[in-house]
């Protein structure tokens, strides 16, 4: 279990793997069911970082980027190389066949550049925005998790645009049950948490990561004829937008209300 635990964190994080574990395909098994402990680093180094905002008395503007970053340090832009590469072969109006050459390109169009300056300007600005207290640096932290559970379902789940590729080599090598299984009980746990630190932010989250795994699933089978591990990062940036934007959204209707 710690072989593919390590390979998973090696794969989708910074996090330092020591080489004497010599970690071969056979660990890849269960790459996706490990997949959401990243989230879990992720948090840690979140909730660190909010801890020192307040103890040295940061601006409300650095302590946005400063959380913005963290997922970047953490995770590095594997996720955001799909995101950039997705939104290259959209906005290429192309075949499918064609967005997903497009996607297997190795350079940036101006179209990727301008999405990805876009989102990085609105996560901040959401993030500046956002009251961050202590349960809704805890509501974050669950999002990191439960995100990528819900990414690792919707990779085992849908159906794929190629038998090749990193996602195919995952899904052909995972156990589906078993890592199912894993996923689901995390995916529980997330929204169990999320609820009692806040309930009806749980509720607005939920719901928008809900609307983002349709748009993954609309988007996938239409544009591209089927998932890929481009996708899979598209669908993770999306989806983390999406439900930080969904908690301000919530803080703004309870205090409407």
């Amino acid at each position: 279990m710690l072989r593919y635990i390590a390979c998973s964190l090696a794969m989708f994080s910074r996090v330092p793997i020591p080489r004497s574990l010599n970690l071969s395909e056979d660990d890849m098994r269960y790459i996706l069911a490990a997949f959401p402990l990243v989230g879990v680093f992720i948090g840690a180094i979140a909730l660190l970082w909010w801890w020192l905002c307040g103890v040295l008395e940061l601006s409300a503007l650095l302590r946005a980027v400063g959380f913005a970053c963290v997922p970047f340090l953490v995770a590095g832009a594997i996720h955001m190389d799909g995101f950039v590469d997705v939104c290259d072969a959209i906005s290429s109006h192309a075949s499918p066949a064609k967005k997903r050459k497009i996607l297997a390109d190795p350079h940036v169009g101006a179209f990727a550049i301008i999405c990805t300056v876009l989102y990085l300007l609105v996560y901040c600005a959401v993030l500046f925005e956002l009251d961050i207290t202590l349960p809704t640096i805890g509501l974050i932290a669950c999002i990191y998790v439960f995100e990528r559970a819900l990414s690792g379902m919707c990779a085992l789940m849908f159906p794929k645009s190629s038998d090749k590729g990193m996602l195919a080599t995952f899904s052909r090598e995972a156990s589906e049950q078993a890592s199912m299984l894993v996923l689901a009980i995390i995916f529980v746990v997330c929204v169990v948490c999320m609820v009692l630190l806040d309930w009806v932010s749980a509720i607005f989250a939920v719901i928008a990561a809900a609307i983002a795994v349709v748009y993954l699933y609309v988007t996938a089978r239409k544009q591209f004829g089927g998932m890929s591990g481009d996708l899979s990062g598209f669908f993770l940036q999306i989806a983390e937008l999406a439900m930080i934007i969904a908690l301000l959204v919530a803080q703004k209707v309870v205090l409407f209300l």
